[in-house]
């Protein structure tokens, strides 16, 4: 992270602030992009190989460790193409790795991250405001957005969601306007760095050019066992007027054409794509819901119909991100026949965990699973020794 207390402050050189975001974005890929961690051992190895994780980044290279078929595990350094200089080019650098790798294999699908990466480029910055805040349930407030740039919005798929800048903390100007693109993530400084989090769009209202997003409340008022994030903090003080920056939209709900039938897991914080999700399923493909939430009076309207099967794991005084109730719930789901295509949107390490078993304990084909760390428990660091597939 870029300093500027003081004058004499010196920036983190680019070695420190790797080594800062290191454990994450290890734990990122190995959850989100496990096809592109696949791709590099198979390509380094030219081999098939049984299981693959990245262990460490380094501003020059990837390390890797996989294992083949007969059982060798071989450690894996894949170089980059020049020493990065920034954060994002430790981003724009592994996916020129990933690039090479699938086309040594010579695989012309593009992976995961190769694949959100072209998309950021398209990506749009609406300016807009705040015109309605209302606290639906003791966890959920729901924030409407509307006017400015919100005229022209261009929505995207069922589960589109946007990033979502506010004012930096104290603060009550936007540092960012129109103009804003990815690029400009890695120039902020701890100044004018706008309070920021990615949240689904739940309603669009393309009359009147205005947007409903639920914002998860920990740590405020009743839910005061958990530490409130900034974006929790500004919502619960958001008023009408409040200027207001979203980037996207983006989608990560994509069920291969074959899907028989959906599994939907996640906390509060994927409730509201889960929401949308169930809303535009087709009436012919049943799912197998379950939610995690803090209290009962946290429950959502969802669509209720023959072959929508819907559990609410309730974890009472249990702090968020603590519990196995999500993981427990899905070990004991008998699977129906067919083929499923399994989503989820919650703690990283319960996404993590709830992957795993799918892909190694059940058997389920890559393609078929997207598990989504929308937000890491802080109170131990993450397990990188821990086997992700």
């Amino acid at each position: 992270m870029v300093t500027e207390d003081t004058a004499a402050t010196e920036e983190p050189s680019i070695a420190e602030q790797v080594a800062e975001v290191n454990p994450r974005l290890v734990e990122h890929y190995n959850a989100n992009y496990a096809d592109a961690v696949e791709i590099i051992c198979r390509a380094r190895l030219d081999t098939d190989v049984d299981g693959a994780k990245l262990t460490g980044i380094e501003v020059d290279s990837l390390a890797l460790r996989a294992t083949t078929h007969d059982g060798i595990h071989h450690e894996i350094t894949a170089s980059f193409s020049h020493r990065a200089t920034t954060l994002l080019d430790i981003e724009s650098l592994m996916i020129e790795v990933i690039a090479d790798a699938r086309t040594t294999l010579g695989i012309t699908t593009l992976s995961v991250p190769e694949a959100q990466a072209q998309q950021l480029g398209a990506i749009r910055t609406y300016i807009t405001e705040v015109t309605k805040v209302e606290r639906i349930t003791p966890a959920f407030a729901q924030i409407t957005f509307g006017g400015g740039d919100l005229a022209s919005y261009a929505p995207g798929g069922h589960d589109q969601f946007l990033y979502v800048m506010t004012p930096p903390a104290g603060r009550t100007d936007l540092t960012v306007d129109a103009s804003f693109s990815r690029e400009d993530f890695g120039r902020f400084t701890d100044e004018n760095r706008p309070v920021g989090g990615y949240y689904t769009l739940r309603r669009w209202r393309p009359e009147s050019a205005e947007i409903d997003m639920l914002f998860v409340l920990h740590g405020i008022g009743e839910n005061s066992h958990a530490e409130p994030g900034p974006s929790a903090r500004w919502a619960a003080g958001a008023r009408p007027g409040d200027p207001v920056a979203l980037w996207g939209p983006r989608t990560i709900y994509e069920p291969p054409a074959d899907t028989d039938w959906v599994l939907l897991v996640g906390d509060e914080t994927g409730l509201p794509a889960i929401c949308v999700i169930l809303e535009h399923l087709p009436e012919n493909i049943p799912a197998h819901v379950f939610v995690e939430i803090g209290d009962g009076r946290d429950r959502l309207d969802l669509p209720e119909r023959e072959g929508i099967h819907i559990t609410w794991l309730v974890r009472g005084d249990s702090p968020a991100g603590t519990t196995d109730l999500l993981l427990d719930a899905v070990r004991e789901l008998d699977l129906p026949e067919g083929n499923v295509y399994a989503w989820g949107g919650a703690e990283a390490r319960t996404m993590r965990s709830v992957n795993n078993y799918l892909r190694r304990e059940r058997g389920v084909e890559r393609r078929r699973v997207r598990m989504t760390g929308y937000w890491h428990h802080t109170s131990t660091p993450p397990d990188l020794n821990a086997d992700d597939d």
